[in-house]
């Protein structure tokens, strides 16, 4: 028996490789004939394939993967009265005719795409050698730069907004303080917050659970007012 594997790109001595029965041919494109020749027509050539030319290579090919499969099958393998019935293939409809000035444009616009691609692909090469040109005079320069001791003065503290000092002015209540450093997000948004919440000590109402004499409720207040009037001088001092 002659075989031989149609598709492109498989292993078509896998058969005689793997089968001492088998016979090579003296020509091998004479076996599968007609499916080679309809497969290369319905690539290469704008002739449409006939209905009937298509059912006949599928029902080749059929046969041969019944072969195949009858054959070298290991487990289960196909019923013996299994046939080809064409009417189980797929129905598809005819592709649309295309004139010849619809391919004409379709050619231009692709010529055109790859045109603009190589150009493109033209310039990115230019600016990938500039690019590495200039890394490679970079490097020079920052290696003969750094040959010379650096003895530039980098001072942080004589460059930073407001000098050595950090001041905070709560300008509601507080007069110019100095800080240890900025505040965070956190710490500015609770002063704002303190802003609307806070009350004055002269206003809280004295606790008479705690405080029972009369002269501990008039001190208490006489604090409370005092408090007051340094917190309102310290604002405006």
């Amino acid at each position: 028996m002659f075989l031989r594997a149609a598709r492109p790109g498989t292993d078509r001595g896998w058969a005689y490789k793997h089968d001492g029965t088998l016979r090579l041919p003296y020509q091998d494109n004479l076996s599968a004939r007609l499916i080679t020749q309809l497969g290369n027509q319905a690539v290469h050539s704008a002739k449409p394939i006939q209905a009937t030319d298509a059912v006949v290579a599928v029902r080749e090919l059929f046969h041969v993967g019944y072969w195949l499969a009858r054959t070298y099958a290991r487990q289960s393998r196909p019923e013996p009265g299994l046939t080809f019935d064409p009417e189980r293939l797929p129905k598809t409809r005819p592709a649309p005719a295309h004139t010849l000035e619809q391919l004409q444009r379709l050619a231009a616009d692709l010529a055109e795409r790859d045109e603009k691609l190589a150009v493109l692909l033209a310039d990115k090469a230019s600016l990938d050698q500039q690019l590495q040109q200039a890394r490679a005079e970079l490097a020079e320069a920052k290696k003969a730069n750094q040959a010379a001791p650096d003895t530039h003065d980098y001072s942080e503290a004589a460059t930073r907004a407001n000098g050595y000092d950090h001041w905070l002015w709560d300008d509601a209540h507080h007069p110019p303080r100095a800080v240890q450093g900025f505040y965070m997000k956190a710490e500015l948004e609770l002063a704002i917050q303190r802003r609307h919440t806070r009350k004055a000590m002269a206003a809280a109402q004295v606790d008479e659970s705690i405080v029972e004499r009369h002269y501990q409720t008039r001190a208490i207040r006489r604090i409370a007012e005092a408090s007051n009037k340094t917190t309102s001088a310290r604002r405006w001092s």
